[in-house]
Order: C-alpha cells, then sequence, then structure tokens
C-alpha cells in the first residue's frame, strides 16, 4: 500500500523478512532520527552507547504500518557522520544535505513519519564492502543517484556557477600585500 503523496516509495517498502534482517543485523541507535529535532548530544550519546568506531548505519523510514529502504551508508563516526548530515548545506558536500531534504520533503505531507538510524559496526578493512553488501541486498531509495530534470538540472548548475563567480571574484579583487 503506497502512502499517500508519495506512491513512488512503495518499491522501497521493507518486506517482513527484511525488516527481521534489520533487526538481527543492525543496532537500533535512534528511533526518531529526524535531523531537525535532533541535538548534537543527542546523536553523541545514542552513538555512544552502540558503538565508537566505523561501521555501516541504514536509515529507514515508518509511515503507518509500512516501513522503506532509505539509505545506507559507512562511516568512521557514527556520531560525526550524523553530526555532518545535520548541518545547513554546505557547497563542497551538498550530498550530506539530502537525507535532511529528504526527511523535509516526506514530513511536509506526513508528520507522522518516523526516521529510525541503524547502525552495524565494520573493521575499516570491510567496511567499504559491508555497505556495498547492503546497498545490494536492498536498493535503498537515496543510494539511486537521483535524475532531475532539464530545468532542475540548469537552475543547479545556475546556483553553483554563482557561487563560485562570488568566491573568486572575492579573492581576485581583495587587493593583498606583498611578502
Amino acid at each position: 500500500m503506497s502512502i499517500p503523496y508519495f506512491p513512488g516509495l512503495e518499491p522501497f517498502a521493507l518486506s517482513a523478512d527484511q525488516m527481521a534482517e534489520v533487526q538481527t543485523s543492525f543496532a537500533l541507535v535512534l528511533s526518531d532520527a529526524r535531523l531537525t529535532i535532533l541535538s548534537k548530544q543527542d546523536i553523541r550519546s545514542a552513538a555512544a552507547s552502540v558503538h565508537s568506531g566505523p561501521g555501516v548505519y541504514f536509515w529507514a523510514m515508518g509511515v503507518g504500518n509500512q516501513n522503506y529502504r532509505i539509505y545506507v551508508g559507512k562511516t568512521k563516526s557514527l556520531a560525526r557522520r550524523v553530526s555532518d548530515y545535520m548541518k545547513d548545506f554546505q557547497a563542497h558536500s551538498p550530498n550530506d544535505y539530502k537525507i535532511r531534504v529528504f526527511q523535509q520533503t516526506i514530513t511536509d505531507k506526513h508528520p507522522e513519519a518516523q526516521f529510525r538510524l541503524h547502525f552495524v559496526a565494520a573493521s575499516l578493512e570491510t567496511y567499504s564492502q559491508v555497505e556495498n553488501d547492503w546497498i545490494q541486498r536492498f536498493d535503498p531509495l537515496l543510494n539511486r543517484r537521483a535524475s532531475a530534470n532539464a530545468g532542475a538540472r540548469d537552475s543547479f548548475r545556475k546556483a553553483f556557477e554563482a557561487y563560485y563567480r562570488a568566491g573568486f571574484e572575492e579573492i581576485l579583487t581583495r587587493p593583498h600585500s606583498a611578502t
């Protein structure tokens, strides 16, 4: 059953078997992981209670009785990684902002949506492979490459260009003292 406004989520529904696999393979870090309401202290406390080293995290979303596969990622520090997602937009790493934008998109129409963060420890030597294995197994929504329409791509290109032009002009027109 798709949720109103977002029928495109249906292919990302977690089956009962997949949900059981998540629950047995991952530790639940945060049952309410909405980035707009968490504090950095909430994250540090929750992450420290699970594991402080490297591993793979899994974002799931629940609306009503259905759960959805949202994102799988790897990190050397879960607390730091989730803190990155909480930051305002950063031009050097716009990808960090996608979880927050996704959560806002969903909660604008479904404020009851729950976002859960799960984590499984993995060594630095294996965490890339563990991440890839989970991505292959679950094919989460946000692990797919987004393809915006031509108008959105053009708007993004223009904003990106304006941002960097302003920075370059600031550097190039500022008088520098000779050393």
